[in-house]
């Protein structure tokens, strides 16, 4: 049901499902944020899904007065930006609302804190920042801080227990 994006296609990752028409929604969006944690570099996050529900916009009857208008012709671009991408999207419509379920996905390509955006619709406000943090494994730090590289202790990974 969801629409696939490839690696190549989410360094720009926009997804535009998008029907004739002019009219845009209000979206309620949950999480209002996203904090990834941290991340290997060079690997990929969980999932999270993000989930939109857009209001259909209000239609002026002739004659005056007004109407909630279908949300058939309603377009939707879903966009994101930074070391995100959008793993999968899809979008249920009908008379009374559109619902988006978004999964995006965190792959740090540089240690330390890295941010980006969720762009619903084309209006920059209506979406939701993105976060995580890129580090390596303390081998790793520790390597390249002999090479005089800084590396601060929060960009190195913690190691997961054993047992």
């Amino acid at each position: 049901m969801g629409r696939r994006i490839g690696y190549a296609a989410a360094l720009t990752a926009v997804l535009a499902l998008a029907l004739p028409g002019s009219a845009s929604a209000f979206f309620s969006i949950a999480p209002s944020e996203v904090n990834f944690g941290k991340q290997k570099v060079g690997t990929s996050s969980e999932t999270v899904t993000v989930t939109a529900l857009g209001h259909c916009p209000d239609v002026m009857l002739p004659g005056g007065g007004f109407t909630v208008g279908p949300c058939v012709d309603l377009p939707v671009d879903i966009a994101v930006s930074g070391q995100f991408r959008i793993e999968s999207a899809s979008c249920i419509r009908n008379d009374l609302r559109l619902t988006c379920a978004i999964d995006v996905r965190f792959t740090p390509r540089n240690r330390g804190r890295q941010r980006g955006f969720l762009r619903i619709d084309s209006d920059p406000i209506e979406g939701v920042p993105l976060k995580g943090r890129g580090c390596v494994p303390k081998g790793k730090a520790r390597r390249l801080r002999a090479k005089g590289k800084k590396v601060g202790k929060k960009n190195v990974c913690k190691s997961k227990k054993k047992g």
